[in-house]
């Protein structure tokens, strides 16, 4: 299989809260993520095209992290797969997921 992902990923293991899709508030698994994008494991993935709110709070960055995505995946009851939308302002952000990446 054809591997589409520009940007290689990293695996994770973050508790997070979603907004967006079906839910107001939900429960999930940050499992992987890179510079553009991440999967969230839940059994209640919001629809494709979806723009949801990612948090979960990471040691590295001293705070919590509050993402705006995109759904580009939808896997029913197991998950999804975001692309990460910043604004310009997210630098500190940017920084961290560049460098999340493993070394190649």
């Amino acid at each position: 299989m054809h591997e589409r992902r520009r940007f290689p990923r990293k695996q994770v293991e973050y508790r997070a809260l979603f907004k967006g899709g079906y839910l107001a508030l939900g429960l999930a698994q940050v499992r992987d993520i890179s510079e553009q994008g991440l999967f969230v494991e839940t059994p209640y993935p919001a629809p494709l095209n979806d723009m949801v709110i990612v948090n979960f709070d990471h040691d590295d960055l001293g705070k919590e992290i509050s993402m705006r995505c995109r759904v580009v995946r939808h896997i029913p009851r197991a998950g999804m797969g975001l692309e990460i939308v910043l604004n310009t302002e997210d630098l500190q952000l940017k920084d961290w997921l560049r460098n999340t990446a493993p070394a190649t």
